[in-house]
């Protein structure tokens, strides 16, 4: 009888193609047929680090070749290296229908163009996509067509840097009846995925919000939920206290942040198939610290711009400490995020638009302390540019303000309409 031996040989078991600066990946590779021990190395120490159980950590941009050797046999594969300049709302997304999402560049180089591909090369699920540049280059505009359900990824790369963004694109079939829930169904399946935010200065209370979880323990709310804040107390539908271990992502002008936690709790759906006027919807908060309280209201105009910001007007209830709690359809998924009142008005209350989300980077993460700082430096810098110093040797004894208050609370060109404005709550 003859035995066929086969050729040892060595294979990457857990590879990827792709690092941003300060990201690291643990490779992995198995020799077949032997008994030796695997050892790695990189082609270029400056621009990428190897330890000695396979986990890669990225320096610097470029390109590397990550070795993994046994004894006389090797295996490699090639890693770009990135400066996470492109970041997107999440890097993991579900779709049914087309839909629209955000690309944020860091420091945008004049005349960088992007392109847009997908892993599979193919357009089975995902068809043909679109993007484009907006705010001056510094977003990108992306249209995805889905043709069939299935899983694939699309990668959207700068050709002037080796910058890449990766997204998973997860298609359904279009749900063909959605069921209409009841109110008290309602507020039963969402009340468990609300988080109520105390605000701490020093270590006492300053101000109150609320919040919801979207998916793995992350949390959507409003910006001046958070802004200013030294510290944060998220306290969850069953009482529990989570820790805030990031905040992952905030835009001011459109009032939404995004928090990380080490909770893990059911998330609230977003809805893809819009809003429409006249529609019925149901707030959901801690109004006034009034732990769980659930309102209902019309949608009295389903796209109001302020500011070049979309919301969602209703005359559903909310007060101050609804700031940041989830605005909901007949479904019991989110189309909005309340955020204000019109003062001097009837029942004029605003919501941000669910998708404005999707202009939420969260590929650069703060903590707490430094988004602080970063507001601390902010109102520096507001005092700074609208102060007048009288005498340059007396200045501390003379100081005028020019403009508005960097706490001025009004916001968008409905202000001073009818006596009233736009307040936050």
């Amino acid at each position: 009888m003859n035995i066929t031996v086969e050729k040892p040989y060595i294979e990457m078991t857990a590879s990827v193609e792709y690092l941003n600066i300060e990201e690291d990946f643990l490779f992995r590779a198995k020799l077949v047929g032997a008994d030796e021990k695997v050892k790695w190395s990189v082609s270029d120490e400056e621009v990428a680090k190897v330890n000695t159980v396979g986990r890669v950590t990225a320096k610097k941009e470029g390109i590397v070749t990550v070795y993994a050797k046994a004894g006389d046999y090797e295996a490699s594969t090639e890693v770009i290296i990135g400066s996470n300049r492109l970041g997107t709302f999440s890097k993991n997304l579900t779709l049914h229908d087309k839909r629209q999402i955000y690309i944020s560049v860091y420091e945008p180089i004049e005349d960088e163009t992007f392109k847009i591909t997908t892993l599979s090369k193919t357009e089975e699920i995902i068809g043909y996509s679109r993007i484009y540049k907006a705010d001056g280059g510094n977003m990108l505009r992306v249209e995805l067509t889905p043709v069939m359900a299935g899983t694939d990824t699309i990668i959207i790369s700068s050709e002037a840097t080796n910058d890449r963004l990766y997204i998973t694109v997860n298609v359904t079939d279009k749900p063909e009846d959605r069921k209409e829930l009841l109110p008290e169904d309602i507020f039963e399946a969402c009340n468990p995925s609300m988080v109520e935010i105390t605000v701490l200065s020093l270590g006492v209370y300053e101000s109150l919000g609320s919040g919801f979880f979207i998916d793995n323990g992350r949390i959507v709310t409003n910006y001046h939920v958070i802004e200013g804040a030294e510290s944060l107390v998220v306290k969850s539908n069953d009482g529990k206290e989570h820790k805030v271990e990031a905040v992952l992502g905030y835009n001011k002008d459109l009032d939404l942040a995004i928090l990380a936690t080490d909770a893990d709790k059911p998330s609230l759906t977003i809805c893809q198939n819009g809003v429409k006027t006249g529609e019925t919807v149901y707030a959901l908060g801690s109004s006034l610290g009034l732990t769980d309280t659930f309102s209902k209201g019309m949608v009295t105009n389903a796209s109001r711009k302020v500011d070049g910001v979309e919301y969602v007007q209703t005359d559903a209830a909310i007060s101050p400490g609804n700031s940041g709690g989830p605005l909901l359809n007949k479904y019991g998924e989110v189309v909005g995020i309340n955020t204000m009142y019109y003062d001097g008005g009837q029942n004029l209350n605003f919501s941000v638009s669910v998708n404005e989300l999707y202009k939420i980077s969260t590929n650069r993460p703060v903590t707490v302390k430094e988004l602080y700082d970063i507001y601390i430096k902010e109102i520096q810098d507001i005092v700074e540019r609208n102060t007048i110093y009288e005498d340059p040797v007396y200045s501390q004894r003379s100081i005028y303000f020019t403009g508005n208050s960097p706490f001025y609370e009004g916001k968008g060109n409905l202000e001073n309409r009818g006596g009233g404005g736009l307040v936050s709550i």
